[in-house]
């Protein structure tokens, strides 16, 4: 199993999503949350947790960036699960405050 993947897979739906959410199509998750936070749809504190978590996939060798082959870094089922869960849940969260189901 390819937990990267997963990975990788739930932070580009959060992303997409919030770019939906914005109106702009050439934010990053990063950004957007931010906004998001900015416009008081986000607590500051769950933004900076989201974006601490997205910091921690985004890092040089982490699913965001692809690994190399000689970093060992690597996710485990119960890591994939817990940040496909985190990223699967901020899509609802945003789906629903933005009304855009």
């Amino acid at each position: 199993m390819d937990y990267s993947k997963a990975i990788k897979e739930s932070i580009g739906a959060a992303e997409t999503t919030v770019k939906q959410c914005l109106n702009d199509p050439k934010t990053t998750l990063g950004k957007g949350l931010k906004n998001i936070g900015e416009e008081g749809n986000l607590h500051t504190a769950l933004e900076k947790g989201i974006s601490n978590l997205y910091g921690y996939n985004s890092d040089s060798g982490a699913v965001r960036h692809g690994l190399k082959p000689d970093e060992s870094l690597s996710f485990d089922y119960s890591e994939a699960k817990f940040l496909v869960s985190i990223y699967a849940n901020l899509v609802n969260y945003l789906i629903e405050k933005y009304n855009l189901s």
